[in-house]
């Protein structure tokens, strides 16, 4: 591994960390008025609680996942195919299932997440409809409109 593997590494668990301290306080803030009623002397506490686990589970999957990326790429000689992507998403669904604490979630979670990858990989990295998809068959396109 490189030093811009490194670094890639390095950003995209720390974008999972962003994204994980965003998530849980927004969870935290939806959950105070509960820890105020119920526990009013640590409920401070218990919102970081959430925020931790937020960060730690954001951050391991985005750390799972480019490993498993960046390792399967490298055993399989630099190729750079769909397959690196699926590893990794296996890899991040077993971090998943395991910071969750539950071990069927993670063997479950690893062939879901590979599956979801694929079918990103498959349709051009975006799960959107094309435009010509949209004209067709959107219900807000008057009729006349349609393309044949």
């Amino acid at each position: 591994m490189g030093q811009d593997d490194m670094k890639l590494f390095a950003t995209n668990v720390g974008f999972g960390l962003v994204g994980g301290l965003f998530a849980g306080s927004m969870q935290a803030l939806w959950n105070e008025p509960n820890y105020k009623t119920k526990m009013p002397s640590n409920y401070y506490a218990n919102g970081m609680k959430l925020v931790k686990h937020n960060m730690i589970l954001l951050g391991g999957i985005a750390g799972a996942y480019t490993l498993g990326t960046m390792f399967t790429k490298q055993l399989r000689g630099d190729k750079e195919d769909m397959y690196n992507k699926m590893a990794g998403a296996c890899g991040a669904g077993l971090v998943a299932g395991s910071v969750m604490g539950n071990v069927p979630a993670a063997i479950t979670a690893c062939p879901g997440f590979a599956f979801i990858s694929a079918v990103v990989d498959l349709t051009g990295n975006h799960l959107q409809a094309t435009p010509e998809f949209i004209k067709k068959h959107h219900p807000m396109v008057p009729v006349k409109a349609r393309p044949e």
